[in-house]
């Protein structure tokens, strides 16, 4: 009995079954595979992306004085803020700033006054490694305005007193704090009239 030429020999037979199994589940698994990987990445791209920490070192601000202006004899203080940094800092705009009252513990009528923060003396710039004049504006009023004209030794006196007054009067107040929400900035402004040594040699600007 001839043999037919197309038929293929059982050894054979067995061999294309057994690869065609092979690299059905090869592919398979290739594919459980890439579907893990591309759900892993879609779980990972999707997560919440942590906040950049505070930065509260790049700026740093200190004590200058307190001042009494406008007609409502407002507290304005009046800091020093050094940049740190290679990069100028620039505010024009204070609508993604945050500053808020620091206070040890609010049992101070007085405290209650300043419930409402203070604004920020706009623009500020303060060059890369230098320092700059920072005001905070409050509306906590002063018994008296201060007199332009008087004699210098006469102005120091009444900044002076201005320092006491706050000492005195709110106790619990103990600084301010901004935070930039654009540069992650945070400049905490310390209680400087607090200290007992006050500068002596203040000079009018």
């Amino acid at each position: 009995m001839a043999t037919n030429p197309v038929d293929v020999p059982p050894v054979q037979q067995r061999w294309w079954k057994r690869l065609a199994v092979i690299s059905f589940f090869s592919g398979a698994g290739f594919a459980v595979t890439l579907a893990v990987i591309i759900g892993a990445w879609g779980w990972y791209s999707s997560r919440p992306t942590p906040q950049k920490p505070w930065d509260n070192r790049s700026l740093t601000a200190a004590f200058d004085d307190i001042r009494v202006e406008g007609e409502q004899n407002h507290l304005v203080f009046f800091y020093t803020v050094e940049n740190h940094t290679d990069t100028d800092y620039k505010l024009d705009d204070a609508s993604a700033l945050e500053v808020h009252t620091t206070a040890k513990l609010a049992l101070s009528d007085s405290y209650s006054l300043f419930r409402k923060n203070p604004g920020i003396r706009l623009p500020v710039f303060i060059p890369a490694r230098k320092r700059a004049l920072f005001l905070l504006d409050t509306t906590y009023p002063y018994p008296t305005a201060e007199d332009h004209n008087a004699a210098l030794e006469q102005r120091k006196e009444f900044r002076e007193a201005v320092k006491k007054y706050v000492k005195s009067e709110m106790p619990n107040l103990d600084g301010f704090s901004l935070f930039d929400e654009s540069s992650r900035y945070e400049i905490d402004f310390p209680p400087g009239w607090k200290s007992e040594k006050e500068s002596q040699n203040k000079t009018d600007n």
